[in-house]
């Protein structure tokens, strides 16, 4: 997972925010064996991720979409803070509904029963 930048390639910097730590664990330490990626922070609220994405804008913010009380707004706020910044939904249900809200905020939306690999 690289982004080119110029006449070299980056790795791209990754923002995990579940409020299962274990979760956010799992989903680092696979990833970091996985893709070439930087986990650039971790969190477990949406009042942090604001705060980080402010702070260090990442390339890609995995967010459990289950943590956002309105995921439309918490969108829109992200990209008025960094709008480069791709949004991935994460959630343990394959409901429609979530996939049809990531759609409709222009974030995309995987379910957390896939693998690294269709992840990656």
């Amino acid at each position: 997972m690289f982004r080119q930048t110029g006449a070299f390639m980056k790795f791209i910097q990754l923002l995990l925010a579940d409020e299962h730590g274990l979760m956010r664990a799992a989903l680092h330490e696979q990833l970091a064996q996985t893709v070439d990626a930087c986990i650039v922070t971790e969190t477990s609220s949406l009042d942090e991720v604001v705060h980080k994405v402010q702070s260090q804008p990442p390339d890609v913010a995995l967010i459990d979409i289950e943590m956002l009380s309105n995921a439309t707004a918490s969108v829109q706020q992200l990209r008025t803070l960094c709008a480069a910044t791709a949004v991935i939904f994460l959630s343990t249900e394959d409901w429609d509904v979530y996939l049809a809200l990531a759609w409709a905020v222009g974030a995309a939306f995987v379910c957390k029963t896939v693998t690294i690999d269709e992840l990656a």
